[in-house]
């Protein structure tokens, strides 16, 4: 059995960056989306890579974190933002130290 890594993205009218962002997370098992006030075409872009998307206005940014970290689902989380990329090593490298922790509890 093995860890699974859920991504967590808070988003505010990204759609510029998103595709490109979205396209590295390839090697999470889940992608949780927050869309924070948005109102260009984010959510649309989102849709093509998730079903895990949330929308609202928050006053705090704790308060939209945990509101986010709360729709995550497994249990290991990384938070990104959109101008964010992932490369592919450093994707297997995450993989990697969340098994090995995982073989080691």
């Amino acid at each position: 059995m093995k860890n699974k890594l859920s991504v967590l993205i808070v988003i505010h009218n990204e759609e510029k960056i998103l595709a490109s962002c979205l396209e590295k997370l390839i090697f999470c098992d889940e992608i949780v989306i927050i869309l924070d006030k948005c109102s260009d075409n984010s959510e649309i872009i989102a849709k093509k890579f998730t079903n895990q998307i949330h929308k609202g206005d928050w006053k705090y940014e704790g308060d939209r974190r945990n509101f986010g970290i709360n729709h995550c689902n497994h249990n290991w989380i990384l938070e990104i933002d959109a101008d964010e990329h992932v490369s592919d090593k450093l994707g297997k490298e995450i993989i990697q130290k969340i098994n090995i922790t995982f073989i080691h509890n």
